[in-house]
């Protein structure tokens, strides 16, 4: 079997020039003057200006607080998570305007406005982050936001509320908490990922912890916290650091994947492109087409989650379809369920990526979607991979929900469109033909 391994949005806003998705984040300070007029400008459809304020928001660089001030009152609600987010690209100047927005009514207007305030409020940014991130009451996704900003001010206490997460958080605070410890790991850290193996062990947030403990220490063992312990006892008492020497300790642990790509945690999604071009045959396997190559490999690996795995199943053509409208539990019954619901898929119609993968963002508790496509999108509401990219990056921008790709018989366009959805969604690739 012959497998490879590898490991922005544009709008229609005339006249500006088209730019490629490696270049769409730079803009140049005539460019942003130019984006700032029509965005101010209400002759222009309503559409293109919250499209042009979405790609502001993802564009690199500071941007110029006064005229983004000016346009304070011409913002529409659904367009102000975007506008906050400029506003925090600007100066401390923007501060007063932004606390304005720490009590908005929406998370996602909220998250912005604290993560903002954290990197331009100097010290007051830090206490007002340190006191959301500490209240248990605040929403999951602001307190990611506090985690975040207080990470990328440079605060010291970014790692030190990071470590504290690890004993108590859940869900996407955990992710943040892990990922921010991935930024700089050192050897003090190892206690704290060992207790966050133990508490959780089956969780993403584990599997995570797991790869930073092998790459501070070279150990290669899986998610078996007292084979962890016992070697970090050993380290100390012999007061030498905890690294691994030649030909010692445990061997390489097995890691449970899908069609090449490894499974972190214990609620993923997984997302398969039924369109017709999925009953064309592989070139690996001549006796099984695309669709049957991927369900067998599914009906595979769904008794081999963990057991307290949940997970979801969804295909798309034209329309979208999945097994539950939530994620179901890893038991007989349901793996039943899933077996027979495989069993009646079709292979016909058109490719709506985008419905797929929106779908399985939907579903409560989701860490970790698995995407399997042989074709560009052609069907749903985004058709374009720019336009899904910017959709994808805002809907998972404080969520950390790993996103996967596997590509079969994909043509160049099609990989390049995968290899960067799973590249900016902390996933992984796998390409078959």
């Amino acid at each position: 079997m012959l497998v490879v391994t590898l490991s922005l949005a544009t709008y229609a806003v005339a006249p500006l020039p088209q730019q490629s998705s490696r270049d769409s984040r730079e803009m140049s300070a005539a460019v942003v003057e130019r984006l700032l007029e029509q965005a101010g400008d209400r002759s222009v459809p309503a559409e293109q200006r919250q499209a042009i304020w979405s790609r502001l928001a993802e564009a690199e660089g500071p941007l110029p607080f006064d005229s983004l001030a000016v346009l304070k009152s011409d913002v529409r609600s659904s367009w102000l998570p975007d506008y906050v987010r400029c506003l925090g690209r600007t100066s401390i100047e923007a501060v007063p305007l932004l606390e304005k927005y720490l009590s908005s009514r929406a998370d996602f207007v909220r998250a912005e406005a604290v993560y903002a305030v954290a990197q331009l409020g100097g010290s007051g940014g830090v206490d007002l982050a340190l006191g959301i991130l500490r209240n248990t009451k605040e929403e999951n996704m602001v307190r990611v936001a506090a985690l975040r900003g207080l990470s990328a001010a440079g605060s010291p206490f970014a790692r030190v509320e990071a470590a504290r997460r690890l004993k108590t958080a859940e869900g996407t605070l955990l992710l943040e908490a892990v990922a921010t410890m991935a930024k700089r790991p050192s050897q003090g850290d190892i206690p704290y990922l060992i207790q966050l193996v133990e508490r959780k062990p089956n969780s993403r947030a584990a599997g995570e912890a797991v790869l930073i403990l092998q790459k501070l220490t070279g150990y290669r063992i899986g998610r078996d916290a007292r084979t962890w312990t016992y070697w970090m006892r050993r380290y100390k008492a012999e007061r030498k650091p905890f690294w691994r020497e030649t030909g010692e300790g445990a061997v390489d642990s097995e890691t449970l994947s899908y069609l090449g790509i490894p499974i972190l945690g214990d609620r993923v999604a997984f997302v398969l492109d039924s369109s017709g071009s999925m009953a064309t045959p592989m070139q690996e396997q001549t006796k099984k087409t695309r669709g049957e190559f991927a369900v067998n490999a599914l009906n595979d690996i769904l008794p081999r989650l963990p057991n307290t795995a949940l997970f979801s199943l969804t295909f798309f053509e034209a329309n979208v379809h999945s097994l539950s409208s939530v994620m179901v539990p890893r038991v007989t019954q349901e793996l039943r369920s899933a077996a027979l619901w495989l069993k009646m898929r079709q292979f016909a119609g058109g490719t709506n990526l985008f419905g797929g993968l929106d779908r399985a963002l939907e579903f409560e508790g989701v860490e970790e979607i698995i995407l399997l496509s042989d074709g560009a999108p052609s069907a749903g509401e985004l058709r374009t991979p720019n336009q899904i990219l910017s959709r994808i990056r805002r809907l998972n921008r404080w969520r950390r929900v790993r996103i996967s790709a596997i590509g079969i018989g994909v043509g160049s366009s099609e990989r390049t469109f995968l290899s960067q959805l799973a590249r900016e969604n902390q996933g992984d690739i796998q390409l078959h033909h």
